[in-house]
């Protein structure tokens, strides 16, 4: 079996010499040169680094070199690989796709090339009335990234402004094909990637009570959860619409709590001038959703105090 890996590994390099690869930590839309080694355990004395962890890689044998990091397989079927920098960071879960879909010949774009260059074209074709096909065609370059990022960050942060407006545009796409259940689901993966117009999005195409109530949860949670990562002007774009529609759900006193902590929050930060424009989303919102407990008299009042305290 192993004689078949290492045959199957010599056929595929001999086959295809120049190849590039794309690897974690390095820019999305960047793919380094893959330089072939012959696979065998010996060639782990070519890294340093791999000394220190031999006990670990005992099972792996070394197929490629990309700068100064090693590409490793697993000799355990279905043989996954690897590059290891400072530890081992999974490429594919078998040969298999690594030969098929993850190695870069000559010509190829990144996957994420591809998608960005996607999601240009779905925009054009959404403009022409044709959202369908324009969702059609970003949809299936989303789906590596259909789990949400790892917390830590550290193995998707160069990516994820990609990710995340590539969920959103799926949203919009089919919204406009009239798929509120899959743009909802779009926008969702938007907000987890990282972009508050996604969770803008996904709170905005809520049609019922039950929807309007896991809105609110959800929103509350986003903003909490990126407090540090949101300007001043997304944020307090995000906390009007919470209090939107936490009102919009009958939560009266949630929502007015909601405003002030909003008022107290940008009044630290001596942000005035945020508050013209969320007056005008609430309002709109109040409208929209057909909110007759308040009003703009109520909600200028609220805000009155924290305005004069800006003032000064």
């Amino acid at each position: 079996m192993h004689d078949r890996l290492v045959s199957d590994i010599l056929a595929f390099q001999a086959k295809h010499p120049k190849v590039r690869l794309v690897l974690p930590y390095v820019g999305p839309m960047e793919a380094r040169a893959l330089r072939w080694l012959t696979p065998d355990a010996a060639a782990k004395d070519k890294f340093d680094e791999l000394a220190d962890v031999a006990g670990e890689l005992v099972d792996y044998l070394p197929i490629g070199k990309v700068e100064r990091e090693c590409v490793l397989v697993d000799t355990k079927a279905p043989h996954p690989v690897a590059v290891y920098m400072e530890q081992l960071w999974p490429l594919a879960p078998s040969l298999a796709a690594f030969f098929e879909t993850v190695v870069l010949h000559p010509g190829d774009k990144t996957p994420m090339q591809r998608l960005t260059a996607a999601v240009k074209q779905g925009r054009k074709l959404e403009k022409a009335e044709k959202p369908g096909e324009a969702a059609a065609l970003v949809e299936p370059l989303l789906a590596p990234f259909a789990q949400d990022p790892d917390p830590a960050r550290e193995n998707t942060e160069d990516h994820e402004e990609h990710v995340a407006d590539a969920w959103n545009s799926l949203g919009v796409f089919r919204e406009s094909a009239g798929d509120l259940t899959g743009a909802r689901a779009a926008y969702l993966h938007a907000a987890w990637w990282g972009l508050p117009l996604g969770a803008a999005n996904y709170c905005d195409t809520c049609s019922n009570a039950t929807d309007v109530a896991a809105a609110v949860v959800f929103l509350g949670t986003f903003i909490d959860l990126n407090k540090g990562a949101l300007s001043h002007e997304e944020e307090a774009d995000l906390r009007a619409r919470l209090v939107a529609w936490q009102l919009g759900a009958g939560a009266t006193a949630d929502g007015e709590k909601g405003a002030v902590a909003w008022l107290e929050r940008f009044s630290v930060a001596a942000r005035k001038d945020l508050w013209p424009a969320q007056r005008k989303v609430l309002l709109a919102r109040f409208a929209k959703q057909r909110i007759q407990a308040y009003d703009a008299a109520r909600l200028d009042a609220l805000a009155a105090p924290y305005l004069r305290a800006m003032k000064k």
